[in-house]
């Protein structure tokens, strides 16, 4: 049993696409400030940051 058909999962492509730019855009500075309160490489705050999410 599906809740939700193909035409309204994809119903709303643009907000959703929107969202996900927006939301990865916030995770920069989230990131870059992790970074230097654990004194680690820009690399290593990204990738621990986003698994913690």
């Amino acid at each position: 049993m599906s809740l939700y058909t193909k035409q309204e999962w994809f119903s709303n492509i643009k907000g959703d696409t929107l969202s996900g730019i927006v939301v990865a855009l916030a995770l920069i500075p989230e990131a870059i400030a992790f970074q230097s309160l654990q004194a680690l490489t820009l690399k290593w705050a990204f990738t621990l940051h986003s698994v913690s999410q």
